[in-house]
């Protein structure tokens, strides 16, 4: 009962979406920066043995820009806004 009680109060407060969604900008650039190297470059074996680089860069860039949006979300679940997180769960991936 505390819970609804503080989330309903919460509700009601006015949210800075330019904070939140700054910080979630951050967190997808940090994501980007360090899976970059670690994900985004793969080393090969070529068919004279030597050594071939491939790269995966789109999927690295898909990461970064989920992160940034589940950030986004779920800063708004704890602030007390579900809708938005509710409608973003909903969509067909």
């Amino acid at each position: 009962m505390a819970v609804l009680a503080a989330a309903t109060a919460r509700s009601h407060e006015s949210v800075n979406y330019r904070e939140i969604l700054k910080r979630a900008v951050i967190a997808g650039v940090v994501t980007l920066v360090l899976a970059s190297l670690m994900v985004g470059v793969q080393t090969t074996n070529t068919m004279n043995y030597a050594i071939g680089i491939e790269t995966r860069f789109r999927a690295v860039f898909m990461a970064a820009a989920g992160v940034a949006v589940i950030f986004f979300l779920v800063e708004l679940m704890r602030l007390g806004r579900a809708l938005p997180a509710l409608l973003g769960g909903l969509t067909p991936g």
